[in-house]
């Protein structure tokens, strides 16, 4: 699959954004980007090009220009490597891949942002880790001094699922207690499999599935078309 339509995907779909097409301008919910044709589908979308904003329902958007994600936004900031911790109900050893290593040598990013939350504990470092521990260690073992992350705003109970759900393989084994132990680090493969979509029951052609979805009329919805225009 394409990453850049898989950056798309994850960007916008299921956000309140502002889109600008041709010569108007829509706020609505993203359904749908067609990623050949740089077109969208709104729900529950405005029009407000004008003084006076006017309900329109639902919009296929012909020709996009801007996209911008008014609600909700992700958290993204640098934060120093050492103000980055796991936790401490997570005592796995976590393994840098070769991808991340060559990723932080070069790039001095190593391709995806780790995802971390907040913690008020002075006896604590600033953040802990709840996914992307790969991209940490590769970070420490590179000598990076800080890395964009991703922050969250969850409870203990919040992150402890948030981890689980990011490294699932080796959670699967534990409760099995499986003779054979997988490499903890494995699951952020896996992770990135389900992200790309390689675990979906697509096709796996993100403009395949929805050339597929085009024009689909189940007699609940009724799309304006429109051009931007």
């Amino acid at each position: 699959m394409n990453p850049f339509n898989n950056t798309l995907d994850w960007s916008f779909r299921g956000k309140y954004v502002r889109v600008h097409g041709t010569n108007r301008v829509y706020e609505g919910w993203v359904d749908r980007i067609h990623h050949k044709r740089s077109s969208v589908v709104l729900h529950d979308a405005t029009d407000v090009t004008g003084e006076e904003a006017r309900a329109i329902g639902s919009v296929y958007i012909r020709v996009v220009e801007t996209i911008e994600v008014l609600s909700p936004s992700k958290v993204i900031e640098l934060v120093p490597v050492e103000e980055i911790e796991a936790s401490p109900d997570h005592d796995f050893d976590f393994e840098a891949s070769d991808r991340d290593m060559r990723a932080a040598y070069r790039d001095r990013f190593t391709g995806g942002y780790p995802v971390v939350r907040p913690i008020d504990d002075p006896d604590r470092a600033s953040y802990e880790l709840l996914n992307g521990h790969k991209r940490i260690e590769a970070c420490r073992r590179v000598g990076l001094d800080s890395h964009p992350v991703e922050i969250v705003e969850v409870t203990d109970e919040e992150a402890r699922e948030l981890f689980e759900l990011a490294h699932r393989e080796q959670t699967a084994c534990e409760d099995t207690e499986s003779s054979v132990r997988t490499d903890p680090g494995a699951s952020d493969e896996c992770d990135l499999a389900n992200e790309t979509g390689a675990n979906d029951d697509s096709t796996g052609d993100p403009d395949t599935d929805d050339e597929t979805n085009d024009g689909r009329d189940d007699g609940r919805t009724t799309l304006e078309h429109t051009d931007g225009g």
